[in-house]
């Protein structure tokens, strides 16, 4: 069987299917979400497209933690937050101007390898007594097989609409470390599973995060485990498991760029040598 994977950092059509892979996952099968629920979540709009570009999560009150191959230039994009609607289509959404996209220095864009970034806000946000920033996993953090986890982002229904302006979330399975990497030993585009990610998906492969929100967060007891990185496409129709940026294994260097320290949860059990 052949499979198609889809680019889409441009809206696409039936037409303009290309096979490729897919590094900006959208979620498919899904439901609504509330902010309330992910209030740390942020959306990456594209000025020069007028749509949304990526995600990525609130870590203080001056930094957004997403993926490197969200990457484009400050002036180009800006940060809505603050609402479970994209554009302002309902009252609430709030803007944001990015002062730089920061890398990690070992980011492959060949092989989606070491896929995690920084976003540095011009301003700190006012954000209140209620802190929205995302609650990260700790160091050595291991997340058992078949463990729950919730994807959440702005996505489409299904493969070949358009996206939708409301926040949709779904629930997935945490896979073991081995069965991904054995799984994607067959996937067409011969990228690896590499010890820095973890992988979700469900067995019936009803929910996937498919085109367009990658950087956005993967969430276990509402810690935030991974970032959304690759996944080979057609969304819920291939049967490879979604492949994010393990979180906690990034801490160190995220504490070294940022300056920042974090009241880290360790929520399941160290990982064994």
């Amino acid at each position: 069987m052949k499979l198609l994977i889809f680019v889409s950092l441009i809206l696409y059509t039936t037409a303009s299917i290309q096979p490729t892979i897919d590094r900006n996952p959208r979620i498919v099968g899904g439901s609504d979400g509330q902010i309330e629920e992910f209030p740390g979540l942020v959306a990456i709009i594209h000025l020069g497209y007028n749509m949304q570009w990526c995600a990525g999560t609130l870590i203080s009150e001056q930094w957004i933690l997403s993926a490197a191959h969200c990457y484009i230039h400050p002036s180009n994009f800006t940060i809505e937050y603050s609402t479970s609607y994209l554009q302002e289509t309902r009252p609430g959404a709030k803007h944001a101007a990015p002062e730089l996209f920061m890398q990690h220095e070992n980011y492959n864009e060949n092989q989606l390898t070491f896929d995690v970034g920084l976003i540095k806000l011009l301003e700190p946000l006012n954000t209140g007594i209620h802190s929205p920033f995302s609650r990260l996993a700790m160091p050595g953090s291991y997340y058992q097989t078949g463990t729950l986890a919730t994807v959440a982002g702005w996505g489409v229904w299904d493969l070949l609409n358009y996206t939708m302006p409301h926040l949709q979330k779904a629930e997935l399975e945490i896979w073991h470390y081995r069965d991904c990497q054995e799984a994607h030993k067959y996937n067409p585009y011969e990228l690896k599973v590499h010890s820095h990610q973890i992988c979700a998906g469900l067995p019936d492969w009803s929910k996937a995060e498919c085109n367009g929100d990658s950087g956005g967060p993967l969430y276990v007891h509402g810690v935030q485990v991974g970032i959304v990185s690759w996944s080979v496409k057609p969304c819920t129709v291939a049967e490879f498991p979604g492949v994010y940026t393990d979180v906690s294994f990034f801490i160190p260097w995220i504490q070294e760029k940022t300056g920042l320290e974090f009241q880290l949860q360790n929520f399941l059990i160290w990982k064994k040598n």
